[in-house]
Order: structure tokens, then C-alpha cells, then sequence
């Protein structure tokens, strides 16, 4: 296939992914706020670097912030608990049960348990897409390089960064 072709295919799987994050999370939002689970006001206070950045900031600073945040986020979320398990575990048997730690401690780490529900949703489907995108084999390229970690690293931090810059703006 051209890189074009490549190109294309990645980007329409990204669009994809974006879409099905974004259905998946509003629909068990809507669920936990139906059921009484209440999720806190995660609102940054004023005078805080967060609130500056969000409501006294441009647009372009907003965005660079939002792609940041999202890229610190996929390292410690995505990077670091999944890389290792998929390297090392040839069996393929653990690297699930990673993704849903890692996806439970990203829910918790928004805020409250309704969190878990919501945003560790987005993160299992951001660590099936690592995942699936570093392939399960570990391949190298032919200068030796693993351009696969980066490439799954990308991919993800640029879907948690339009999936945060679609919240931010409505």
C-alpha cells in the first residue's frame, strides 16, 4: 500500500476510535448520573495554572496545554504499564489485565469512582488501540529501531487530545 493509503487507513481508524470513545463515554456518563452516582465538579478554581490556562489563555495555548496533558497522560498510562507487559509477556496473557488497572487508576485519577466508570472507559479503549497498534509482536524496522512504541504513542495521545480538546470546546 502507498503511504497515502497508510495514511488514510490510520487516520480513519483514529476517527473511528475518537467516535466510539466519545459515544461509549457520554452513554455511561448519562448512566452514573441517572443511577445517582454523582461526579464532582473537576472545574479549575481560580488562580490556579489550570484555570489560566482555560479560561484566561488563547485558543492555540489551549490546544498546545490540552495535546501536552494528553501526551503526559498516554506516558503514564499507556507507556509505561503496557510497553514492558507486551515486550516481555510472549504469552500475550497479562497485558489485558494491565490495561484495566492502568484504565482504572486513569478513571480514578479524573476524580471520583463515577470517574472510573466514565474516563477509565475512554482509557481501556485508548489501551486496546496501544496495544493493537504495537501490534503484539514487538517488531522492529530494519535500521533496529522500535518505531512501533512511538507510532501506538502517537496515535493515542493524538485521540486523548481531540477527545479533550471536543470536551473543552462544548
Amino acid at each position: 500500500m502507498s503511504k497515502i493509503a497508510n495514511f488514510l487507513k490510520l487516520f480513519l481508524f483514529m476517527l473511528f476510535v475518537l467516535v466510539l470513545e466519545y459515544c461509549c463515554q457520554w452513554t455511561i456518563f448519562v448512566l452514573v448520573t441517572k443511577y445517582g452516582l454523582v461526579l464532582p465538579d473537576l472545574s479549575p478554581l481560580p488562580g490556579t495554572f489550570d484555570y489560566w490556562v482555560f479560561y484566561q489563555s488563547s485558543v492555540v495555548t489551549k490546544t498546545l496545554f490540552l495535546f501536552l496533558y494528553a501526551f503526559i497522560e498516554e506516558l503514564i498510562f499507556r507507556v509505561i504499564p503496557l510497553a514492558p507487559v507486551l515486550f516481555f509477556d510472549k504469552s500475550r496473557k497479562f497485558w489485558p489485565i494491565m490495561a484495566v488497572v492502568s484504565s482504572f487508576l486513569f478513571g480514578w485519577a479524573h476524580g471520583s469512582l463515577g470517574n472510573v466508570f466514565v474516563q477509565g472507559i475512554g482509557g481501556l479503549i485508548l489501551c486496546v488501540v496501544f496495544a493493537a497498534i504495537y501490534n503484539f509482536e514487538h517488531q522492529k524496522d530494519e535500521d533496529g529501531g522500535d518505531w512501533l512504541l512511538a507510532k501506538a504513542t502517537m496515535v493515542t495521545t493524538a485521540i486523548h487530545a481531540l477527545y479533550n480538546l471536543i470536551c473543552v470546546s462544548l
